[in-house]
C-alpha cells in the first residue's frame, strides 16, 4: 500500500459529527526535578524522527510546555536545563487527533551528560475529549475488503455504522449517532468533497492498488 493511501485512511477515520476536524496531534509535557518540583525555563526540542523537523519550546513557571500542532508520526523529545543532565525520550508515536501528555524527570548533574529514556509508560491522552482511531497498514493489508473500496474502512471504527458508495457523495454512514452527511472525508488534510451546483461535482477517490 502506498504512503498516500495510508495517509488518506488515517485522515478518513477521524471523522466526527461536526465539520471542524484535525489531521494533526499535540504533545503536552511536564518537566520535574528529582524532588518533584517543576523545572521552569527548561529547553525542550521536539523532533519528528521521520522528517527531522524540530520545534523548540521553553517550559513555563509550572514546568509545562505544549507542542500544539504536530504531524502524526514518530518523535523524540530532548530536555535540557542548567544544573541537570540532558534527557532524551525517544520512540514516541503520535497518531491523528491525539493529544498526548508526558512527564520527564531531570536528574541532577552536568548538562553535557545525556540520558536516553526508552522504557516508559505509553503516552496518555489527558487533555482532549476528541476521539480518533488509526488503522495500521498491516491491518489494512490483511483485511478482506469488498470491491476494494478504501472508504469502507471507516466502518471498522467503533461508533460508525451505515454504508459507503464509490465517492463521498454516496456515503450514508453515521458517526456516534450523528446524521449521515454531517461528516467529511479528508485526503492529506484537504476535504475530498468539492462544492457542487447539484449537476456538476467532483470528488477525490483512491483505489486500493499499490
Amino acid at each position: 500500500m502506498n504512503r498516500s493511501l495510508y495517509a488518506f485512511l488515517m485522515c478518513m477515520i477521524t471523522v466526527s459529527c461536526a465539520w471542524p476536524q484535525t489531521t494533526t496531534a499535540s504533545l503536552e509535557g511536564l518537566i520535574k526535578d528529582p524532588s518533584g518540583a517543576m523545572v521552569a525555563g527548561a529547553t525542550v526540542h521536539v523532533v519528528n524522527t521521520g522528517t527531522n523537523a524540530v520545534a523548540e519550546f521553553k517550559t513555563d513557571q509550572e514546568g509545562r510546555f505544549l507542542a500544539p500542532i504536530l504531524q502524526a508520526g514518530a518523535y523524540a523529545v530532548t530536555v535540557e536545563a542548567q544544573g541537570f543532565k540532558k534527557v532524551e525520550r525517544s520512540n514516541l508515536q503520535l497518531d491523528v487527533a491525539q493529544a498526548a501528555r508526558i512527564e520527564i524527570t531531570l536528574p541532577l548533574g552536568s548538562i553535557s551528560e545525556t540520558i536516553d529514556v526508552k522504557d516508559e509508560a505509553p503516552l496518555v491522552d489527558g487533555t482532549s475529549s476528541a476521539v480518533g482511531h488509526v488503522l495500521t497498514s498491516k491491518g489494512i493489508e490483511n483485511l478482506p475488503l469488498n470491491q476494494r473500496n478504501p472508504l469502507a474502512l471507516v466502518l471498522l471504527v467503533p461508533g460508525i455504522s451505515g454504508s459507503v458508495g464509490s465517492d463521498i457523495y454516496g456515503d450514508n454512514f453515521s458517526v456516534n449517532g450523528g446524521r449521515p452527511g454531517s461528516s467529511d472525508v479528508l485526503l492529506d488534510g484537504v476535504s475530498a468533497a468539492v462544492p457542487s451546483d447539484a449537476s456538476q461535482r467532483m470528488t477525490m477517490y483512491l483505489s486500493m492498488a499499490n
